[in-house]
């Protein structure tokens, strides 16, 4: 049975304007696509690039966890990062969710003989008749095709084989 939260699908190839971002927006993309999806933001893509890069959020590895967070923040949403978790942490993700809320997370990809760095939202997850884990669903924000990046379901061993083993996880303040 399949859960999938309705989070719109940006990418970081078509969404984006200023062509020297491209490469390098997956990290915003994600959190862009959250945003959209908890409807806190009506700043472009472009506008959240450039001022994460401008205030020191990118670096030559990479989006930085704690400016993304710092981001969703800013935008009214709780968030926090997790590293270093273990297999058995995939349970905290599906109920992450469960209660309606997408979770960021860094994996690897490989680009020829270049294993690179990158970052997915999960949007949805999979059990099978015994409630049990499958895999998860994900956007992928590194597409030009959308209905070959939006909704990806990868299988549970797999996950944990690219899986960098951290993730951001948000929800949506309710004062």
């Amino acid at each position: 049975m399949d859960t999938i939260l309705e989070v719109p699908y940006s990418s970081q190839y078509l969404d984006i304007d200023v062509k020297e971002h491209l490469l390098t927006a997956c990290g915003m993309t994600t959190v862009y696509m959250v945003l959209r999806y908890y409807g806190v933001s009506d700043e472009s893509l472009d506008k959240l690039v450039e001022r994460g890069v401008a205030e020191g959020g990118y670096s030559k590895s990479g989006w930085l966890h704690d400016y993304l967070i710092k981001v969703f923040e800013d935008h009214g949403i709780e968030s926090n990062r997790r590293e270093n978790m273990l297999d058995r942490d995939v349970a905290g993700i599906r109920a992450s969710i469960k209660a309606g809320n997408p979770v960021v997370i860094s994996m690897q990809r490989f680009s020829f003989d270049r294993r690179i760095f990158h970052m997915v939202v999960l949007v949805g997850y999979r059990e099978n008749v015994k409630g049990e884990l499958e895999g998860f669903f994900y956007h992928d924000p590194a597409g030009l095709f959308v209905e070959e990046v939006s909704n990806i379901f990868v299988s549970i061993p797999v996950f944990l084989q690219y899986w960098r083993r951290k993730a951001i996880f948000s929800s949506r303040n309710h004062h």
